[in-house]
């Protein structure tokens, strides 16, 4: 079955998209690591989780965009494994959303705060 002119244009979109986004993370993770952030929690499970998650994050997103580049350009067998690392990503996010959530609706803190505003310190109460 030949795909359509926009098949074609919709795979070319997702591709480009996918690269971008790759380079930009890769971009991301140099300055995250010549600039490191403030810990969220040092020394409690949920900034050692938080930390993991986010390193996940990482990993999970740059390799998705490397399977993507490999799929597309040099050998589509690894494609099933680029459907896979998107159903990943996805239930990282919804973890991360859910984080979100208890950290604003049951712990009351500000971490929420800190990832909209990255700038601004933590209050005393919440050192």
């Amino acid at each position: 079955m030949t795909p359509s002119s926009w098949d074609v244009v919709q795979h070319q979109l997702h591709n480009y998209a996918g690269i971008g986004i790759g380079l930009l993370m890769g971009v991301r993770l140099v300055l995250r690591i010549f600039q490191p952030p403030e810990p969220a929690a040092p020394g409690t499970w949920t900034g050692r989780i938080a930390t993991a998650l986010h390193h996940a994050f990482y990993a999970a997103i740059i390799g998705q965009a490397c399977m993507g580049v490999v799929a597309s350009y040099f050998w589509f067998g690894i494609a099933p494994y680029h459907v896979i690392g998107s159903k990943i990503i996805l239930a990282m996010v919804a973890l991360h959303l859910a984080a979100a959530a208890w950290h604003t609706l049951v712990a009351r803190d500000e971490t929420v705060d800190r990832m909209l505003l990255p700038h601004r310190k933590r209050s005393a109460k919440n050192v």
